[in-house]
């Protein structure tokens, strides 16, 4: 018997009276069929009632010496039906089997284990060597944010918004672009970067090295995303790490105590400090990040903050379509020059200014509609959007401001009351990365 007929003739070996001796001849001598037997006898099983599992006689007990056991230890002889109705059973789903194989569909056996800290080591830097010899790679993904926020900001309870990154290798340098739906876009062309919201005309340009991606910019370099997650495994012991492995994938889920947090999207920022959880899904055969997966732990309910939709590598791209902008900017600032529009008087006082005082100058000017105490700190806003929002409002009380690692932002907490009397709570970001240092609204408004 070859391969061929054992797998179009397996449905016999689930049989609960199997007298097949070249089947059991030749799953004993190729060890290829053996182990497709193993696969299949584990899904027909998940189908079988336990008490009534179909045995397969092993080479050295032979049809003749079980029918011998059978005369010294006779037992009464089941209703005849039902033994068909299962035989039947048995074999369609056996068949079942073999149909997916056949037609090219796949039978999702899958195994999990919780695991050391060093095996997930082990995955993450083989995954990493493999990326890093990508060419380019796209991501659709989705995250709970707003639109046009910036890409530090997210909020469990708000809806999904899509986002995209793109990015290239070429002549050594990474040519990337981020963008959400309808939104903010950054795109970086290898020396600088450029940002702009789609409702508005003025975008900004920043130095190649600004960290404008934020959040996001360990999904453009996932190996970067790695090392975050290398590093905690090597020092915490505070995460459990469980692998799950089907025929196509390996699954790594990484859960975290709020204590232990290395990825900054579960900092203390715009979401609170939180258990969470962190899924990577690699592809078994070529090692490359298939899916990705974030939660974070409310009242011991997991809640979706983040999720892949599909990742893609080395796929044919136009270079010009990353590196283009929209032809509703008319007006770019170039905040790698920002010290050419400040008089020199007013820029002594502003570097020497602490973050919690300018995070009150700048909140007080949109609150009086004075854009003259705060116009270079709103570079990166629409100012009368900002005040019709706002209008009316006073600063209740303003907390200690606070970094988070991997951000340049600096995030201030503070109570506000609004014009009809109610109060709130907001998380205000400035950041002071540009050539002279001065503190420029983030985020949080």
């Amino acid at each position: 018997m070859n391969c061929k007929d054992f797998k179009e003739n397996i449905a016999g070996l689930f049989d609960t009276e199997i007298t097949d001796t070249e089947m059991l001849t030749h799953i004993a001598e190729c060890e290829s069929c053996r182990q497709y037997y193993e696969e299949c006898k584990e899904t027909v099983d998940l189908l079988t009632p336990k008490k009534m599992t179909g045995k397969i006689l092993i080479p050295d007990e032979s049809p003749q010496r079980q029918s011998k056991k059978q005369k010294q230890n006779p037992k009464k002889e089941k209703p005849k039906k039902i033994k068909m109705i299962f035989r039947r059973s048995l074999q369609i789903a056996a068949s079942l089997i073999i149909l997916f194989t056949v037609v090219g569909l796949t039978v999702n056996i899958f195994f999990t284990e919780k695991v050391h800290a060093s095996e997930v080591t082990a995955l993450l830097n083989s995954s990493s060597a493999i990326i890093n010899k990508v060419g380019n790679f796209s991501m659709k993904f989705k995250v709970r944010t707003y639109e046009n926020e910036n890409f530090a900001y997210i909020n469990a309870d708000l809806p999904f918004v899509n986002h995209y990154i793109d990015v290239a290798n070429v002549d050594g340098a990474t040519i990337w672009r981020l963008s959400k739906e309808n939104g903010r876009t950054v795109i970086n062309n290898g020396k600088k970067q450029f940002l702009w919201n789609n409702d508005d005309n003025k975008g900004y340009i920043f130095f190649g090295d600004s960290n404008i991606a934020e959040d996001f910019f360990p999904l453009i370099y996932p190996s970067y995303l790695f090392t975050y997650e290398l590093g905690n495994a090597q020092k915490s012991d505070k995460d459990s790490y469980v692998i799950t492995t089907t025929d196509s994938t390996i699954t790594l889920t990484v859960t975290s105590t709020k204590e232990g947090n290395p990825y900054p999207l579960f900092a203390n920022r715009t979401i609170s400090i939180s258990d969470n959880v962190r899924e990577y899904t690699f592809d078994k055969d070529c090692g490359l990040l298939k899916d990705i997966r974030f939660w974070i732990i409310i009242d011991g309910k997991k809640n979706l903050i983040l999720e892949s939709e599909s990742i893609s590598y080395n796929q044919p791209y136009n270079i010009l379509d990353i590196k283009k902008t929209p032809s509703c900017v008319t007006e770019w600032v170039d905040l790698t020059r920002i010290s050419d529009v400040i008089p020199k008087s007013r820029m002594h006082w502003l570097k020497k200014e602490k973050p919690e005082k300018a995070v009150k100058r700048i909140l007080n000017s949109i609150f009086s509609d004075d854009i003259s105490e705060a116009e270079e700190a709103l570079v990166y806003y629409n100012f009368n959007k900002l005040k019709k929002k706002y209008k009316g409002c006073k600063i209740v009380e303003c907390g200690k401001p606070f970094n988070s690692d991997g951000f340049a932002s600096t995030f201030v907490n503070v109570r506000i009351k609004t014009s009809n009397g109610n109060i709130r709570d907001i998380r205000v970001a400035v950041r002071n990365d540009n050539d002279k240092g001065i503190w420029l609204l983030d985020g949080g408004l």
